[in-house]
């Protein structure tokens, strides 16, 4: 029985659009990194068409042990392909949301996505009074998400 865990929800944009091998090599490391660590956790990567064009932006939930939380979490700061990081949710949790997941994944490319449910901007209205509701909607997403595909193989 594990003790309390820690989690946290973060949101970047990559500083370039990535290509599909550039996002799996991502998620080989990830998953490498979190499996020497016991860290589970989901990716999500979406391009969408911002004011100054196509954007990539992630959206990321780390959880275990605190001190390999927050050391995935620094390295994450320092990575060149990372811009804008910010720390939507922090705190102490009973359980895991993905257990069994050493980094579960998924990219959209979408142009149309406001017409799903749920949707909100990866953006910086995060910062707003409105974002304190969006940082509580992003946890719904990654763990309906999660809900939907834990009988899939990323």
């Amino acid at each position: 029985m594990e003790t309390t865990l820690f989690y946290l929800v973060y949101t970047s944009r990559a500083k370039k659009l990535l290509k599909d091998a550039e996002l799996i090599a991502l998620l080989e490391q990830s998953r490498t990194n979190n499996n020497l660590l016991g860290l589970t956790g989901m990716l999500l990567y979406m391009e969408t068409n911002f004011i100054e064009g196509f954007e990539g932006r992630f959206i990321q939930l780390l959880e275990g042990n605190e001190t390999n939380v927050r050391l995935i979490y620094d390295r994450i700061l320092k990575d060149e392909r990372n811009q804008g990081v910010l720390l939507l949710r922090s705190g102490e949790t009973q359980s895991r949301s993905f257990p069994g997941w050493t980094m579960g994944f998924k990219s959209g490319r979408a142009s149309n996505h406001e017409s799903i449910p749920g949707f909100f901007e990866l953006d910086e209205t995060l910062l707003t009074e409105d974002g304190v509701n969006n940082a509580i909607h992003s946890l719904t997403l990654l763990k309906s998400f999660y809900e939907i595909n834990s009988n899939f193989d990323f």
